[in-house]
Formats: structure tokens, C-alpha cells, sequence
């Protein structure tokens, strides 16, 4: 049996793993733990202790928690805290499989993720509000298209903004999207909607017909080449869609900070109330596991509390 490095650092093998991550055009994995790493590089210069010297075995339930408050003292949301956790926990398991530290070490069987509230802020809409926010007349080339991909995130299976991003001709095939997505690599193909298409062929004649051509102006071919040019304009793109999300739930009157991760929460929450199961929600959304859905379907839970005590 393979012998165990009982002094694993860190920070060494976060940078490993975003390097690797970021080979692989993983880049928004990267980019996650990529944040992580400076949330805890803040926290270690916090406590007057050098970052170089972490350890795996100083990960301990104690060290979490400790952590968990600095990052409420930060004014983090729960939601936000959850997945610094989460992430650090894929980190932490990445180092147990590659035998860099020893499972008794283990810290997530006691610190418990679970413990963070997911549900304290609404992260779908309705159907109706969908319909209100298609039916928007907008007046620039701008709105229009963050209008656009809101819309067809949500026709597809809630596609993430990095993936709508990087999307060429050749992902769209006999009226139906096949894609890998950039986080996890997990393989979509499925149907897509009428709705989903018209969109499509409104930027055809912007974008040009070929295989390799994206879909959506937001990458141009010769202009972002590299990794790091294709993150930079991505990020940069996104920041100006969310803040374009704002305006256009003010002119549709929808009570909720619009953002692109509202669109992939309210495909999840439709198809709850069409009856679908969750294994199936969970499946078409990529999740490895159900409690993953089980968060996007968090709003939808307490709405089923809502009219349940509406009825008493």
C-alpha cells in the first residue's frame, strides 16, 4: 500500500489543482477555488499565522468553524458560505484520493455543511414572470441580449453563463444542444424547446452559420484566444448581463434580484411543479447528487409551507 504524506500543505495543493483545473479549461472550477484560496489566505494573515504552513491535518472541525465566523463577520450570506465549504470539502477529497493525507483526518463528518440556511433568500420565479420578462420590449442591442440568454438558460436546462458562452453551431444539432459543461464536464444532449430556437436564429446572421462559430456575441474568434483572455471577457461579460438582469426585473415588475443562477433555479422549480420527479430534475441539471437539487428547489419547498398554512 501506497505510504501516506502525513504534511500535506494547503496551499501548495490548491495551486495545484487550479493549474490543473485550468489545463483542462475547467476554468470556472478554477476560478471557485481560485476565490477560495484568497478567502483563506485572508483568514490565516487574520489570525497572525503564515499561509505556507497549513496543513491538511490543520483542517480540523475546529479550524472550519472558526472560519465559518470570520466569514460571517465578512458579511458572507450563507448561501456563499455553503459553497466555500463545499468547495473546500472537494479539495480535502481530492487529497484523500491521491493518498496526500489520511481519511481519520477527515473534518466534513463532523463539520456538517448542512448547517448553512439555503433557503432564506428566493431564487426562482414563476412561470408567468418568465413569460413577462419574454414579452419585454427592449430598446437596446444590450438588454436585448441579456434578456436572450436569461431566456435561454432557461429553455435549457439552465445552462450556465460560461457554457452559453463558449457555445458553437456544432453543439446545435437536428434541433437538439449537446454540450459538455465547463465545471464538471457532465455531457448534456436533449430537445430544444421552440422558443430556445427562435433565439438561436435571431443571432445567426450576427454570429455567421459556421460549425465553429459561437452562438452568442460574447467570445469573438481572433480577439479571445487564450485561457486567460477568454475568462477576462467572460467575467467581464457576465458582471454587465447581471447588472442588464436588474433593469429588465424592474420593467417586468418581478420583486427578486434577477441573475443568470435565477434562470437555472427557475427550470428546476417548473419542472418540480409539473410534477417531475427530482431524480429526473437532478439528472437533466447534471447535479451528482440530489441534494444538490434539493437546494435549487429550496424556494420551492417553503412555497408548498406557504399555501399549506393558507389552507389551515
Amino acid at each position: 500500500m501506497a505510504k501516506i504524506i502525513r504534511k500535506v500543505k494547503v496551499f501548495s495543493f490548491v495551486e495545484e489543482v487550479i493549474e490543473r483545473f485550468t489545463r483542462e479549461k475547467r476554468l470556472g472550477s478554477a476560478s471557485t477555488i481560485s476565490t477560495l484560496r484568497g478567502a483563506l489566505l485572508t483568514f490565516e494573515k487574520a489570525e497572525n499565522r503564515s499561509p505556507e504552513n497549513l496543513l491538511f491535518t490543520d483542517l480540523t472541525p475546529a479550524y472550519l468553524d472558526d472560519f465559518r465566523v470570520h466569514l460571517a463577520e465578512r458579511g458572507l450570506a450563507e448561501i456563499s458560505m455553503a459553497v466555500y465549504f463545499r468547495t473546500l470539502r472537494q479539495v480535502y477529497n481530492q487529497a484523500i484520493k491521491r493518498r496526500l493525507v489520511a481519511e481519520k483526518h477527515y473534518p466534513f463528518k463532523e463539520f456538517k455543511i448542512s448547517q448553512f440556511d439555503l433557503r432564506t433568500r428566493k431564487r426562482a420565479i414563476s412561470k408567468a414572470d418568465i413569460a413577462a420578462i419574454a414579452a419585454l420590449e427592449v430598446s437596446t442591442p444590450r438588454l436585448l441580449l441579456a434578456k436572450h440568454l436569461f431566456l435561454f438558460s432557461y429553455y435549457g436546462a439552465g445552462i450556465n453563463f460560461i457554457d452559453l458562452a463558449n457555445l458553437t453551431h456544432k453543439n446545435v444539432q437536428g434541433g437538439r444542444l449537446t454540450y459538455e459543461r465547463q465545471k464538471t464536464g457532465h455531457l448534456f444532449n436533449f430537445k430544444l424547446s421552440e422558443p430556445a430556437k427562435a433565439i438561436l436564429d435571431y443571432y445567426r446572421p450576427f454570429t455567421g452559420a459556421g460549425a465553429d462559430e459561437y452562438v452568442f456575441p460574447i467570445l469573438e474568434r481572433g480577439v479571445h484566444v487564450t485561457p486567460l483572455q477568454i475568462k477576462n471577457r467572460i467575467h467581464k461579460k457576465l458582471g454587465q448581463m447581471n447588472k442588464d438582469l436588474k433593469e429588465l426585473a424592474k420593467m417586468a415588475k418581478i420583486d427578486v434580484v434577477l441573475t443568470t443562477y435565477v434562470a437555472r433555479h427557475s427550470f428546476a422549480t417548473a419542472l418540480k411543479h409539473a410534477g417531475v420527479a427530482t431524480a429526473v430534475i437532478s439528472e437533466a441539471m447534471g447535479h451528482q447528487t440530489e441534494s444538490i437539487t434539493q437546494t435549487y428547489l429550496a424556494s420551492f419547498e417553503n412555497e408548498l409551507i406557504d399555501e399549506a398554512f393558507d389552507n389551515l
